[in-house]
């Protein structure tokens, strides 16, 4: 612990006059500032005068911690140690992302990581820029940077606009209620009617449980509506024994 015996203007002679504050902070190491002074760092004993008719208003900073500050109206009585000790919050370095889109149901990726559904809150994103990318059938792409702020919760509302020059597919199968994908991405469970799909080739695969996958390319034309049928085969059995 570091002792500061006198402070500047007080005699050898003045310090049967004087009471301290035992200023002391986690993680050590910090400024000490009385009444806008520095007065050391933490651990230390600092003089008052015990005759101040004010109070000390006593302030601890350490880089990368939010600021410890407290009012003191009584300062300590002659040769009187008043303790004071402030633990340290840690400044937040992350925040949170809201994203939504209209429609939604969007997949949304940030920095082209795995992608989620909106509605969708990310938490603990580190602060600084992110690239924010959603997908939807039918749509154009909405990408954007977004800035995260430490300890505050951003909102992205993305309109997502329906892409121009598309075709649709009308996808059935036998038996009913599979689940339909276009290019690997979710489109629902047939039969279902899907749309604003660019024009060319796209992958269709549709799945059900205990059924084999129903994989085809189809042919999507602007303003025109393709047809894709699946007849469903049985997984195949595997008996095992002679």
């Amino acid at each position: 612990i570091v002792f500061l015996l006198l402070m500047p203007g007080h005699s050898v002679a003045q310090q049967d006059t004087m009471g301290y504050f035992e200023v002391t902070s986690n993680p050590q190491g910090a400024d000490v500032m009385i009444d806008g002074l520095f007065a050391g760092e933490t651990p230390v004993i600092v003089p008052v005068r015990s005759s101040g008719m004010n109070g000390s208003v006593i302030r601890v900073i350490r880089q990368g911690f939010q600021p410890w500050e407290q009012a003191y109206p009584q300062l300590p009585s002659a040769g009187e140690v008043v303790p004071v000790s402030a633990t340290l919050v840690p400044v937040s370095t992350v925040g949170s992302l809201k994203v939504t889109s209209t429609p939604s149901g969007a997949m949304v990726t940030v920095n082209n990581g795995n992608g989620q559904m909106t509605p969708w809150t990310y938490q603990n994103l580190p602060a600084g820029s992110h690239l924010v990318s959603l997908f939807l059938l039918g749509f154009e792409p909405y990408v954007r940077t977004v800035e995260i702020i430490p300890g505050q919760t951003i909102d992205l509302a993305a309109n997502m606009s329906i892409r121009t020059g598309a075709g649709t597919l009308e996808i059935s199968s036998d038996p009913g209620g599979a689940t339909a994908y276009i290019d690997g991405v979710y489109a629902g469970v047939t039969n279902l009617v899907v749309g604003n799909i660019p024009p060319g080739r796209h992958e269709v695969r549709v799945s059900r449980a205990g059924y084999e996958d129903y994989i085809v390319w189809a042919e999507v034309k602007n303003k025109v509506t393709t047809p894709v049928h699946a007849p469903l085969a049985l997984v195949s059995e595997v008996s095992g024994g002679s």
